[in-house]
């Protein structure tokens, strides 16, 4: 059914964005920086800011990434 296939798609294309965004934070703040920040002793709620700064961080990168290549694309056209 139409429903359960667009479920399936949307948890697949969440699952891509987490390794993506998991990637960057291995390469940015080295090996394994979740699990010792989900294993440190930050409180709850530090950890959850800490995310939500990684996160922006990652949808910033990804944009001038984005525009980086739109912005070489245009060069060769």
């Amino acid at each position: 059914d139409v429903c359960s296939s667009d479920l399936e798609r949307q948890a697949e294309q969440g699952a891509v964005t987490f390794e993506k965004f998991y990637k960057f934070m291995n390469l940015k703040y080295g090996k394994n920086a979740l699990e010792k920040l989900f294993n440190s002793k930050a409180t709850d709620k530090e950890k959850v800011a800490k995310i939500d700064s990684y996160w922006k961080e990652y949808i910033n990168n990804k944009k001038i990434r984005t525009n980086h290549l739109n912005q070489k694309k245009i060069k060769y056209d």
